[in-house]
């Protein structure tokens, strides 16, 4: 299709267009100059060039700062301070006022008062096992219910004995059985379902699927599934429908099953169809379709049995229809079913005369009204449109049932109804609709009351007279029945007056039927003091005759005699069993109600009143919208609202409960609701067909039950559509005689299975289809009936914005568009493929049928461009997944096993090691080794093959010592055996143990040569060297020893020490008895024993005997001497992260309360040889050597578990840049580069921030995630592949599959084939978290057993995994470049081959110079090499004949560009800052609102193309927000941000990322020119707490309230139904809500209390102004937060009253 054709519209067609979208008269049409060719119909967005102020706030927006936008206040200093004052007023109020009388107290008060508690509810509260206990009582009763008593009638016993022979058709009354006669048949077939055979039930009506699932489970012990629309969405219930073994379906759903699911459903499978209702199997009907495409395709061998059920064949039979019509008809709902109408005459059953109705049935004649004045016109009063067709509902009842019931109905729906929001109805339009209803109202009522009818037409007070005397006199308690009206209006206007005059029966103000001049009754002065006369009497015993006459439309009758008669006589069947009207003739007669005194003188009981129910389909959509979802006053919950959904169920169990005597319904009751036999059944709309009338009388089954007809019998409607009751008679009973003089059944010669042709993947697909009429795949079929359905259904599954949804204007413009002879489909679609043309052949067709030939193919079209799935439904997440997955992501990389270790060496042979000095210095280290005596001696690493560590330097800053140094010295080779290796490893054990197991005891390290094996890392060994670095054996085997001695052995070797006169030969360490947790370094006996006085005097310490005694519990003697000690180095257990200083501060603190010393100089006795530590004295009797009692080797062991912890993850950085050097060349030799200059970022980029270091992933994962964003983006748009397929996709889909090429998942399996798994640093260093290269950590089970910690078994996540990869494309990104990261993404497989040919072009196009220009001033001077981009680039969704496609596309790829900008400049312009503030701050970049106001300022809305009415003054209410308020405090139209990005993506897909960057750097200077001066600070916590100050309001409110704070949002309206009393803040004052009001409230609350409510134009607005107001007064009033969770506290303790 060319260009031409996509414009082809005829300019009548495009005017309307205009004028319907045009914003204002002064808009001029875009492209109007450029392109005669093109019809004047794209709107733009162009500013008001003639407004009368020139443009003035455009301007003014363009000079104003964009600091002012990010950073200005919600409100003013004095609205801050005025508001400040009413919070804390509402909070002190509320804590005084709960302190006094308790929270319950307070509660109540104020619900009464409704000022400051929110009390209200949006519905009732139910709770969940009380309702799931209801819901399954319910369900009991209703199957108890179902169950089918009695034996069947011999008639019923032989339709089925029929049925198992042939297909048939059972033609049966309503009541008569057809249900027993299917129970009986599945009973027959079921024999089947042990073959994997089902019975499909089908039906019409979701009520009767439910009516007929709840029956067959009551009665047949097989399993059923019900299929509705909704019940078929989910995997899980499809696959239980499956395995049911009768499945109830509606014709909708079961059709779709059948269509997109045959290799689930299909009628190869059934065994026996049975169809409910089946004379509806005609025309397009679902169950013509059905069998027409799945029963009639199958060999006759193969199909199923069929039962037809229906109490009537034939819906419409004219009266002068002749035999061979009548049979023509039967014939081919026969042939359509595949079954034969079962003669019932022919059965031989005896019992067949009791199938018929006994109910009586009689005419009510009425005359229309034509004098009634006429009702208020609602022409040209300024309503909505979408009014008129309800006031003209509203005036047909008026003309039919007068002006008193509709006063009464009008004054209801004033008070129910709601504005209709969706179609846009503004609030002035809705006043105006509930204003004439109130005048509707008011001039009816007046009407009424001076008309002498008393406002009721004939036909309503016929009715009112006929029920007034079946129900009022009527003594039986099982007197019920229905009344049947046509439309929904006219029922619940009924059932509306029978309550009102209920009421004022009650009230003694109503003015009865009888009282007017259309009373029927007998009058006054022929009462003898009875309620009939004799007379009137004997006048009702002759009435045979007339009534053989009554139903002879031939004759000329008197209508009031007629109906006269008809009432006397339902009064005379309505008398109990034993009266007769002669013992009513001596009655006396009520003053007020006859009626009462003749049932109280008669049966002895209260005057039986009336009462009516409803059942009516959407009864809130009479009027929109009537719902009391919509209301949220006191009388939501009263009882008294009309316009409710109620459920059927419970409307019926109250007819059958008899507490309900009168049911209006439409025909939702004709069928499928299975109503209580009723009394009486009155058509009070007439019959309008054969079917009405069978199934109306069907519902009369009691005994002497009556079944009325009105029929209007003015001259004028004589010869109406409605039918007679006699007509409706003899039709039925001609059609019933017809079938039993029918010829012999023979059998009927099904057509062969019908032949389907096959389709081709080729372009003439859409026309072989429309001549088929049908579209199938292997798994899937559309015909005609169902593609139009199918279409909408594609249009609802694309993820539109939500804004898009809200009203049906702004909805309307995205979906398919029919035409005269076209159809056009969504503008995310390419031109090329978005319109669909019928065929010239098809062009005469009706309106209907091209609608259904264009979505036919359209339907076609879709699923050849892979938008529908083979199963002809919308693509779901899982189909595009698979298809991205199956087409075009490949195999991804691995890089295969992983390398073996090198083994130690055997016991008698000596291998090769390497032996690296840990050389540990520092100003207080080195004095205290010298003190402990070190002798130069250290600890070394010995390994079995060279460490490749590169400058392996360490510092740690001790809080006690220091900083200290680790340096890891050149390697020195030598020869070791296995038995000297196994010393080794046993020291290296003992050094672990003591030094990092956990004070607990219970677990321990041992060393494991197998594990070695497994691990990436070369095995390696602590040992420790002489002074001349030779292995100290010696001291390694003393170690060993001591480690091992007992508890016992250890106090011995104190006790040696007992007589010591001079210091210890070398500092030993000690432990305290009484605390085995805590150590000390002895170096010799004091001058002291435990007899001196103590430093700390105090009542019961005065020695330290005293002291040890009552302060730690253990008892020594005067006489035990004290040796000078100073406690053990702190020992830190993770790596250096916080401030030295405030750490050793807390450790003092932590010292002084501990051993409860006074910090001051040293007291007699004391020393203090090592500097840094805190000295003491200790009783040599308390005191037992530490496992490990060398004080200068524990002091090399100080900071063991950091050396080793950070020696790891050195060699893993730099075994994993020599794995990708092997393994992944692109990658290795980037990395390799980068780790050049420092090997720090490769160990960022594979550290995960579980190991709490100071530097991880975290930064370099969030960048790399931008990285892999536009990495993804531009493969989809490039791909060889998926690229044609790509650009029929929406935006959001688009989205999805970008999701899903980086779905963790999808990283996971890439890391782990690339190995990276192996190498992440995962683990933190801590007691019980990090073992060393050859430990495991086992654990002492309760039982004594010993087993592996579970720390052993824990593996990165998978989240871990998947941050790893993009981690490391961030490093590359950041070091190199986007090619790089690209090359190195393409390397892993993770993204996409790219198509080298692909051009963008759109043939034909000729360069707009005003985009071009539009282009130099936004983008900085970028030239498009394709202008094309740039036309797309500002064409909204609502432009569907534009030759370019809409923005959406390049919105998706400029969303991907403007992140990886925003987030690269934030990472290197704030390199201190965490991902938690860096989020901040690129929320703030690319939210809507910075970039709609960029927008603005740069004037991009004057080129925006779109057909959007409501757009334009949107962005007028945005532009003006923008000069007053900040950030947080506007609502823009998203499509001003849209194509900000649709720009930046159109650079890209021009371009190239370089030039996009520097686009989007030009084009965002304002922004973050702005947030680089606002975080311009000298420190970093300034810089931080500036940012994090940036977050969304609701997020800052709630974390800084601690959670306390609720944020809602109001419509002003439900606002002020709900909240009548409470202020709302309103344009700098307090106001209270207007009930008809269109704004919108944002509400912050606490506990209950309201707080403060902000009135804004937007739901957005007005929650995020409100928490930026809160926001701003706690950071100003930071009291009010403990003030609040002060309360909080006060309720939750339930405080009572004092």
């Amino acid at each position: 299709m060319d260009s031409s054709d996509m414009h082809d519209i005829d300019h009548k067609n495009a005017h309307k267009m205009v004028e319907i979208g045009r914003p204002t008269k002064t808009r001029k049409l875009h492209h109007e100059e450029q392109n005669d060719s093109k019809p004047a119909m794209a709107l733009s967005c162009n500013a008001m060039e003639d407004d009368g102020n020139g443009g003035d706030g455009i301007h003014s927006l363009v000079g104003s700062s964009a600091t002012d936008f990010l950073f200005r206040s919600p409100a003013s200093s004095n609205e801050i301070k005025e508001i400040t004052e009413k919070m804390r007023s509402l909070i002190e109020t509320a804590h005084s006022e709960i302190s006094k009388f308790g929270y319950e107290s307070f509660r109540n008060k104020l619900d009464g008062g409704g000022s400051l508690v929110d009390s209200s509810v949006d519905g009732v509260d139910t709770d969940d096992e009380n309702e799931l206990d209801r819901q399954s009582k319910e369900k009991a009763t209703s199957i108890t219910d179902a169950v089918v008593r009695g034996n069947p009638r011999q008639y019923q016993t032989a339709l089925v004995e029929l049925a198992k022979k042939q297909n048939t058709i059972v033609n049966l009354g309503t009541g008569q059985g057809k249900t027993l006669v299917a129970l009986l048949l599945i009973r027959h077939f079921s024999p089947a379902y042990f073959e994997g055979k089902q019975t499909l039930f089908l039906v019409p009506s979701v009520a009767l699927a439910i009516q007929h699932t709840t029956t067959l489970e009551a009665n047949l012990p097989y399993s059923v599934a019900t299929a509705c629309h909704n019940s078929t969405k989910t995997v899980g219930a499809r696959e239980r429908m499956a395995e049911a073994q009768i499945l109830v379906g509606t014709h909708g759903a079961i059709r779709d099953l059948m269509m997109h699911y045959h290799d689930m459903f299909s009628f190869q499978r059934i065994n026996l169809l049975i169809i409910d209702e089946c004379h509806y199997a005609s025309g397009e009907h679902g169950f013509a379709t059905i069998m027409k495409n799945f029963y009639h395709r199958l060999p006759p061998d193969e199909r199923p049995r069929v039962l037809g059920l229906t109490a009537s064949p034939l819906v419409t039979v004219k009266s002068d229809v002749d035999d061979d019509k009548l049979g023509h008809m039967l014939g081919e709902l026969e042939k359509r079913l595949d079954a034969r109408i079962a003669c019932l005459s022919r059965l031989g059953a005896t019992d067949q005369g009791k199938m018929a109705s006994e109910a009586e049935e009689r005419c009510i004649h009425y005359h229309r009204n034509k004098s009634l004045p006429k009702m208020p016109s609602h022409e040209n009063l300024g309503m909505h449109e979408g009014r008129v067709k309800e006031f003209n509902q509203l005036l047909e009842l008026y003309d039919e049932l007068g002006p008193r019931l509709t006063s009464m109905y009008a004054a209801t729906v004033s008070r129910e109804i709601s504005r209709n929001r969706y179609e846009g109805e503004t609030a002035e339009e809705f006043a105006l609709c509930v204003k004439h209803l109130n005048c509707i109202s008011e001039r009816c009522k007046e009407q009424a009351e001076a008309c002498p009818n008393g406002g009721m037409t004939e036909k309503l007070a016929l009715l009112e007279q006929l029920l007034s005397e079946i129900i009022e006199a009527k003594g039986s308690s099982i007197t019920v029945g229905v009344v049947f009206v046509e439309r929904r209006i006219t029922a619940i206007a009924l059932y509306n007056f029978f309550k009102v005059r209920t009421k004022c029966i009650a009230e003694g103000t109503w003015v009865r039927a009888s009282e007017t001049i259309y009373n029927r009754k007998p009058h006054e002065h022929e009462r003898h003091n009875t309620l009939f006369a004799p007379s009137q009497v004997q006048k009702m015993c002759k009435t045979l005759d007339l009534r053989n006459r009554l139903f002879d439309e031939d004759m000329d009758y008197d209508a009031d005699e007629l109906d006269n008669v008809v009432i006397a006589d339902v009064l005379e069947d309505a008398l109990p069993d034993g009266v007769s009207m002669k013992d009513i003739m001596n009655l006396e007669p009520s003053p007020i109600a006859p009626s009462h005194i003749l049932h109280e003188k008669v049966t002895g009981k209260q005057h039986r009143v009336m009462k009516c129910d409803m059942i009516v389909r959407q009864c809130t959509q009479v009027f929109k919208y009537l719902d009391r979802s919509h209301h949220f006053s006191k009388d939501k919950n009263s009882g008294e609202w009309l316009h409710e959904l109620r459920k059927v169920k419970d409307v019926l169990n109250g007819l059958r409960n008899k507490t309900t005597n009168v049911l209006i319904a439409t025909s939702v009751v004709e069928e499928g609701v299975d109503v209580e036999s009723c009394s009486f059944v009155i058509a009070f709309d007439s019959i309008k067909t054969t079917k009405n009338y069978i199934q109306m009388k069907g519902r009369a089954r009691q005994t002497n039950a009556k079944f009325f007809v009105f029929q209007d019998v003015s001259p004028a409607t004589i010869s109406n559509p409605y039918m007679h009751l006699r007509t409706a008679q003899n039709t039925d009973l001609r059609i019933r005689e017809f079938i039993s003089s029918r010829p012999e059944y023979t059998p009927i010669v099904s057509d062969p299975a019908i032949e389907f042709k096959s389709y081709n993947d080729d372009a003439n697909a859409e026309l072989l289809a429309i001549e088929c009429g049908e579209y199938r795949t292997k798994i899937g079929l559309v015909d005609l009936s169902s593609a139009k359905t199918l279409l909408n259904r594609y249009t609802l599954s694309i993820p539109l914005d939500a804004s898009f949804r809200s009203t049906k204007d702004s909805y309307g413009v995205h979906l398919p568009q029919f035409e005269e002879h076209r159809l056009m489909l969504p503008s995310h679609i390419p031109s090329s493929a978005r319109c669909v043309l019928l065929p010239e052949k098809y062009q005469r067709s009706g309106k209907k049928e091209i609608q259904n030939l264009l979505s036919l193919m359209a339907c076609v079209r879709l699923h050849k461009l892979n938008l529908l799935n083979d199963r002809l439904l919308p693509l779901k997440r899982k189909d595009m997944q698979n298809k991205l997955l199956g087409v075009a992501l490949t195999e991804l990389f691995t890089s295969g096993k992983k390398p073996s270790q090198k083994c130690p060496p055997m016991p008698t042979t000596k291998n090769d090691v390497y032996i690296y000095k840990l050389l540990q210095t520092g100003d207080f280290f080195q004095q205290n080794d010298k003190v402990l005596g070190g002798d130069g001696r250290s600890l070394c690493l010995v390994t079995l093959v060279p460490l490749v560590l590169g400058s392996a330097n360490m510092t740690f800053q001790h809080i006690e010592i220091g900083q200290v140094t680790t340096e890891i010295m050149d390697a020195k080779m030598k020869q070791l055996n296995g038995d000297e290796w196994d010393l080794c490893t046993e020291f290296h054990t003992v050094l672990m143990n003591a030094r990092w197991r956990k004070r607990t005891g219970t677990s321990f390290y041992s060393y494991n040569k197998e594990k070695v094996k497994e691990g990436i890392l070369p095995p390696y060994v602590v040992s420790c060297l002489t002074k001349d670095e030779e292995i100290d054996w010696n001291r390694i085997r003393t170690t060993i020893n001591e480690y091992r001695r007992s508890d016992e052995e250890k106090r011995d070797e104190v006790r040696k020490y007992a007589q010591l006169q001079s210091d210890l030969p070398r500092p030993r360490i000690w432990c305290p008895i009484y605390d085995p947790c805590v150590s000390y370094i002895s170096y010799g006996p004091s001058k002291l024993d435990c007899s001196s006085e103590f430093p700390e005097e105090s009542e019961n310490v005065k020695t330290y005997k005293d002291y040890f005694i009552n302060r730690r519990d253990f008892e020594v003697k005067g006489s035990c001497r004290l040796f000078a000690v100073q406690r053990q180095w702190y020992l830190p257990r993770k790596m250096q992260k916080s401030d030295s200083e405030s750490m050793f501060e807390v450790w003092r603190k932590k010292l002084k309360t501990d051993l409860d010393l006074p910090e001051m100089s040293l007291q007699q006795g004391e020393r203090r040889p090592c500097k840094g530590l805190t000295s003491a004295l200790l009783p040599i009797d308390a005191c037992s050597e530490a496992p490990i009692a060398d004080a200068a080797l524990f002091l090399h062991c100080l900071i063991l578990p950091q050396i080793l912890y950070y020696t790891d993850q050195l060699m893993v950085a730099q075994l994993f840049v020599e794995h990708c050097v092997e393994h992944l060349p692109v990658l290795g030799s980037h990395i390799k580069s980068i780790s050049h200059e420092s090997l720090d970022d490769v160990l960022e980029a594979l550290t995960a921030k579980s190991c709490i270091m100071r530097q991880n992933y975290d930064r370099l994962e969030w960048l790399g995630d931008a990285v892999l964003k536009l990495i993804h983006t531009d493969a989809l748009l490039n791909s060889r592949d998926l690229r044609k397929w790509v650009s029929f996709l929406h935006e959001g889909e688009l989205s999805f599959l970008r999701s899903a090429m980086g779905s963790n998942s999808r990283l996971l399996h890439a890391s782990k084939g690339a190995g990276f798994d192996r190498f992440i640093l995962f683990r933190q260093l801590g007691r019980g978290q990090y073992v060393p290269i050859g430990m495991e950590l086992r654990e002492i089970q309760e039982d004594g057993t010993e087993a592996l910690a579970q720390v052993e078994s824990v593996q990165p996540g998978k989240k871990t995994s998947a941050d790893v990869i993009e981690s490391i494309l961030g490093l590359v990104y950041s070091k190199i470049g986007f090619q790089a990261a690209y090359d190195v993404a393409a390397e892993l497989g993770i993204t996409l081959p790219r198509d080298p040919d692909y051009n963008a072009s759109i043939p034909g196009y000729k360069a707009n110079q005003s985009l071009q220009d539009l282009a130099d001033g936004f983008l900085g001077g970028v030239k498009f090499k394709h202008p094309e981009l740039l036309e797309e680039a500002i064409t909204h969704p609502s432009c569907v004949h534009e030759t370019v496609p809409c923005y959406q596309r390049l919105e998706w790829v400029g969303d991907a560009v403007l992140c990886l900008f925003a987030r690269d400049w934030i990472y290197k312009t704030f390199p201190h800052l965490q991902v938690g503030e860096l989020v901040i701050l690129e929320s703030t970049i690319v939210c809507n609102e910075t970039l709609a106001y960029l927008s603005i300022s740069s004037g991009l809305q004057r080129h925006l193309n779109h057909r959007d009415p409501s757009l334009p003054s949107k962005i007028s209410n945005f532009e003006a927000e923008c000069n007053q308020r900040g950030l947080w405090a506007t609502d823009p139209p998203k499509p001003l941000s849209d194509i900000v990005e649709a720009m930046f993506g159109a650079v890209f897909v021009d371009q190239g990322l370089e030039a996009a960057q520097a686009s989007v750097q030009f084009a965002m200077n304002p922004v973050v020119d702005s947030l680089t001066k606002a975080l311009k600070h000298r420190n970093i916590n300034d810089m931080q707490s500036k940012a994090r100050a940036m977050v969304h309001p609701k997020q800052y409110v709630h974390e800084l309230a601690g959670g306390i704070l609720n944020v809602k949002s109001w419509r002003e309206d439900i606002y002020s139904a709900k909240k009548r009393n409470i202020p709302v803040w309103k344009s700098g004052i307090w106001g209270l809500g207007n009930r008809e009001g269109s704004n919108y409230i944002g509400l912050i609350e606490s506990c209950g209390i309201d707080l403060l409510g902000i009135e804004e134009q937007s739901s957005h607005v007005a929650r995020n102004r409100a928490c930026a107001i809160t926001m701003e007064i706690f950071e100003k009033n930071p009291d009010l937060i403990d003030k609040l969770k002060n309360l909080a506290a006060l309720i939750s303790n339930k405080s009572k009253p004092v």
